[in-house]
């Protein structure tokens, strides 16, 4: 066994290498569609959620976007489209630790009047990002370092505006709040009681970070932070803080360098 786990290191090192002396040896082009070509996904039909008598949750089956602590799924029912948006605490899950890593359903992004007749949306897992289309309506997403995720909303002057707003679910008990604070509209979910391993709570944050009209489109962007007690003891403080904190273009270009970076262990030229 110790002997073919020193082969894989060597092996993977030195693919590594090859990897990194190709990416380098071409032009900025070429670099760039090496980039589009493997980690892309466009999908064009709108998802269809797993028979639900065959798994024990019911599980949105659309395009995803996540850093290993906070994810987002797309998804949409009758009354439009549909975020969700869960905390995973992937990078401090423990085996066999309480309080310590483990899927939290926060709640939902409703974003409401979207044709979604004409479905696109586009998945650059490079760089971290989402770029989306429904019927006139373009969106852009991606989640930061920063466990903030970021959304874009793009409509020509003559389309009505859709209207977003936050959803949480009222299961397993859970008791949810909301309230506005510093421009910041905040939902906090929590668990608490007996029969509970342990009592647990978290905030969805939500802010509008500009919004105006140019070129003949009306555009709107906002920022969503979402805490657990389990990160801060102030979880609500820290959300809105992080809400009120948020830099659209600054963690973009931030999370693509990263995004890569992790790719392909060097720092990509855009």
């Amino acid at each position: 066994y110790f002997r073919h786990s020193k082969l894989c290191i060597i092996i993977n090192y030195l693919l590594d290498l090859i990897k990194q002396n190709i990416y380098n040896s071409v032009g900025n082009n070429k670099r760039q569609a090496m980039l589009m070509n493997t980690y892309f996904n466009e999908i064009t039909a709108r998802p269809v959620n797993f028979d639900e008598s065959k798994v024990l949750y019911k599980i949105p089956a659309g395009a995803m976007c996540a850093n290993g602590d906070l994810g987002v799924v797309f998804n949409d029912d009758d009354k439009g489209l549909l975020i969700h948006i869960s905390k995973c605490d992937f990078w401090k899950f423990a085996p066999g630790a309480k309080n310590d890593g483990g899927i939290k359903t926060l709640g939902a992004l409703r974003i409401g009047s979207v044709d979604l007749s004409e479905y696109n949306i586009k998945q650059y897992f490079d760089k971290g990002l989402i770029e989306c289309r429904f019927g006139k309506t373009e969106m852009e997403l991606f989640v930061a370092p920063e466990n903030i995720i970021y959304f874009q909303i793009k409509v020509p002057e003559s389309e009505k505006f859709p209207c977003v707003e936050i959803e949480t679910p009222d299961t397993c008990g859970s008791k949810n709040s909301e309230h506005t604070e510093s421009g910041v509209k905040c939902y906090v979910r929590s668990f608490e009681g007996e029969g509970l391993d342990c009592e647990s709570a978290a905030a969805l944050c939500i802010r509008e970070i500009d919004s105006g009209t140019a070129d003949g489109f009306r555009c709107a962007r906002y920022c969503i932070s979402a805490v657990t007690c389990f990160d801060d003891g102030d979880y609500l403080r820290k959300g809105i803080d992080m809400a009120l904190q948020g830099d659209y273009d600054g963690d973009k270009a931030k999370n693509r360098r990263k995004m890569e970076k992790i790719f392909f262990g060097v720092k990509g030229n855009s």
